[in-house]
């Protein structure tokens, strides 16, 4: 292969791959993981329940907020801060990547938007 042909290679692989290592992931289609009340935030963790007053038995989560997590209030599609997941809000929650089967199930949160 000429030079200029390795030269045109490289340049399709990085056009198609992208070049940066911070690239957001897609934000998800369809709908919400869990729907359900934000019970503790630590750091960047958020933990949501589906129904806050069983202990077992419905649907919770351990979701990390990450750089790349879209924060927004519902109604007006506002963004939201880390500091506006407090206990009490219900949210709606969508993940990226894999998912720990634990109860609560633990990953990370792709969005989430504050009702």
């Amino acid at each position: 292969m000429r030079r200029h042909d390795w030269l045109g290679a490289i340049l399709v692989i990085v056009a198609a791959g992208g070049c940066e290592a911070d690239d957001a992931p897609p934000l998800p289609d369809g709908g919400a993981y869990i729907r359900g009340v934000i019970t503790a935030v630590e750091r960047d963790r958020v933990r949501i329940e589906e129904n806050p007053r069983e202990p077992s038995g419905s649907q919770k989560a351990v979701l990390r907020v990450t750089a790349h997590t879209v924060l927004r209030w519902r109604g007006s599609g506002a963004p939201a801060t880390l500091a506006d997941l407090r206990p009490g809000r219900t949210v709606r929650a969508w993940v990226t990547g894999p998912v720990a089967e634990s109860y609560p199930v633990q990953g990370t949160a792709a969005k989430i938007e504050i009702e």
